[in-house]
């Protein structure tokens, strides 16, 4: 899952810069790890789109609350990235 692995990165490169205040990435890493930020951040649209379309059940329509995804999407394809 792709916010496993913006978590999983972000926490790696926490750990490596120790509170520094930019990680140390070549142009190739920034790059890539835009691009895992950005496919993220589309996979949380895909999801509201699909949860709050007219024909949702509302068990669908309940399930961006239940599972905290404003938040998630914030902490984990925006704030983290900063």
């Amino acid at each position: 899952m792709v916010e496993n692995k913006c978590i999983k990165i972000d926490n790696a490169q926490n750990s490596l810069n120790n509170g520094s205040a930019s990680p140390k990435l070549n142009t190739d890493q920034w790059q890539a790890l835009i691009a895992l930020h950005r496919t993220l951040l589309h996979e949380h649209h895909d999801f509201f789109l699909a949860s709050q379309h007219p024909s949702a059940n509302p068990a669908l329509r309940r399930l961006a609350v239940k599972y905290a995804m404003p938040a998630r999407m914030w902490r984990h394809g925006i704030h983290s990235f900063f």
